[in-house]
């Protein structure tokens, strides 16, 4: 008895299948889809010995943590491939050329992306209508959420790019299914990043198979704000320097201006300094902390020749024949004096000039002073070439 209900079941159940099979229904694309699915097994793949996918990967959207150089793609993956199995004759069907139909219905290509955050699965993924054509062409726009790695680069730190992989991989030992070469693409959807834009992205099969192919996104910084609390401080520290050099070096308002300006150097490098990661990602050093450190070293040079020359005012009361020297070689040169002295020295020498009928007031003229201007002015231009020349990012 129990044997005979088991019987029951099955011959039921085949006769409902059957039924379903070969039911006529009024709708074409309904009867299509019974005619095509009623025997498709999702799990089994397209007959065709080669299967080929196009792959085409767009970004909609994206957000990227510096802290751990990783990226979080908003994905829609496009694929493309054909199976004989869903192929149909469109006079058959009333001219119908195409219908869609849920991605969880058909088989598609078991793809996953290899990175250190997803071992298995293409992430955060969600069921998708596909479209089918009648020569059997299906594609599938699947929206996915992802985490990638990226190769962080802060060397060109604040216009820095970086570079981000994704790299999907097929089951080629079980399913035979490899990429088109020629049908392989990336597009950016949709760019709704405040920070970052996304510059370009290209797509690569693997040289040494066909079951790999690697998407290549790149992202650069939006440099607006950093303009404003980073590069012009530096352009004005730069001229602040260069200013120090226009004060009396025997003044003591300039030891304290050079102090200040060592301060404020300190200052800006500890700003900039928090803006890099400290996880390692970027193995070379930025370029703009090695100017700001050369910047600093300048600034100590110009606060230890300030202290030197207000030294050496003090105590030598008689100044060295070779300054002597120097000074009437910058009083014989007209060019040399205008361009080294400043005008207040040069009224000086010019007053100093009209008195020197006796010789006891010429021995009253200030040779320091002037050797001391001279090598403020050589120290002005010699900063100027370097600052000029120098690309500080």
């Amino acid at each position: 008895m129990k044997v005979l209900r088991h019987l029951f079941l099955f011959i039921s159940f085949f006769a409902c299948c059957a039924a379903f099979c070969n039911s006529d229904s009024k709708n074409i694309e309904v009867k299509l889809k019974n005619d095509l699915l009623c025997h498709y097994d999702v799990e089994d793949r397209p007959r065709q010995l080669d299967l080929s996918v196009e792959l085409n990967y767009g970004v909609r959207g994206f957000t990227y943590e510096e802290s751990t150089s990783r990226i979080s793609v908003e994905a829609r993956i496009l694929h493309r491939w054909d199976d004989l199995r869903l192929r149909w004759e469109e006079n058959d069907y009333a001219g119908i050329k195409m219908f869609h139909i849920s991605s969880d219905s058909i088989w598609i290509p078991r793809l996953f992306i290899n990175n250190s955050f997803h071992h298995y699965g293409l992430g955060d993924c969600h069921p998708t209508e596909c479209l089918v054509k009648s020569s059997g062409q299906i594609g599938c726009w699947i929206p996915c959420t992802q985490e990638l790695d990226c190769i962080a680069d802060y060397e060109k730190w604040p216009f820095d790019k970086h570079v981000c992989r994704a790299s999907f991989k097929t089951f080629y030992l079980y399913e035979n299914v490899t990429f088109d070469s020629n049908e392989i693409g990336g597009q950016v959807v949709m760019n709704t990043n405040n920070e970052w834009k996304l510059t370009s992205m290209t797509g690569l099969i693997d040289t040494k198979n066909k079951y790999a192919v690697h998407f290549f996104i790149t992202i650069e910084r939006y440099t607006g704000m950093i303009y404003k609390h980073v590069i012009i401080p530096i352009y004005c520290l730069i001229a602040f320097t260069l200013a120090i050099l226009w004060i009396k070096p025997e003044s003591f308002w300039r030891l304290i201006l050079c102090g200040f300006n060592i301060y404020l150097h300190f200052s800006l490098m500890d700003r900039v300094w928090w803006q890099f990661p400290s996880n390692g990602a970027s193995k070379s050093v930025p370029k703009i902390l090695k100017s700001m450190t050369f910047m600093l070293i300048l600034s100590t040079i110009i606060l230890i020749e300030s202290i030197i020359v207000k030294a050496v005012s003090i105590r030598c009361s008689v100044p060295p024949l070779w300054t002597q020297k120097i000074v009437n070689i910058t009083d014989s040169n007209s060019i040399v004096k205008y361009v080294i002295l400043s005008p207040t020295d040069l009224r000086e020498n010019a007053k100093s000039d009209e008195n020197l009928a006796t010789e006891e007031a010429s021995k009253k003229r200030d040779v320091m002073k002037s050797f001391n201007r001279i090598i403020d002015r050589i120290l002005f231009l010699l900063l100027c070439i370097i600052y000029m020349f120098y690309k500080i990012v």
